[in-house]
């Protein structure tokens, strides 16, 4: 009977162990410290929102000369189109953090 219960706790922890191991390999959220220049990306209904043209460049390297360290970069263009009382633009993010490294593209429209 001990044995029986012994190898029914074993089971439960190999399972909680696999759960948890599988429920903590994630990737932080890029991080940036000028909110103003990067409101298209937080907020696609930005873009456009001023009678010029805008682009922004942004780029944060995190404990420098350390491998594996976090490193962000972004760009975001984004114009109005006064005609078709819309605006159009886009977001492009590079980061890399340890082994991991992501790409996204975004393309907004508002209307």
């Amino acid at each position: 009977m001990c044995e029986i219960v012994l190898e029914r706790m074993r089971t439960f922890i190999y399972v909680c162990v696999l759960f948890l191991v599988q429920v903590s390999f994630a990737q932080q959220d890029p991080l940036y410290a000028q909110f103003w220049n990067t409101q298209q990306r937080f907020n696609p209904a930005y873009t456009g929102l001023k009678n010029e043209h805008e682009a922004h460049a942004l780029a944060r390297w995190q404990w420098v000369d350390i491998i594996g360290a976090p490193n962000t970069q972004l760009f975001t263009y984004g114009i109005k189109l006064s005609k078709y009382n819309s605006g159009v633009g886009i977001v492009y993010e590079h980061d890399k953090i340890g082994f991991t490294t992501n790409h996204q593209a975004k393309l907004n429209y508002v209307y």
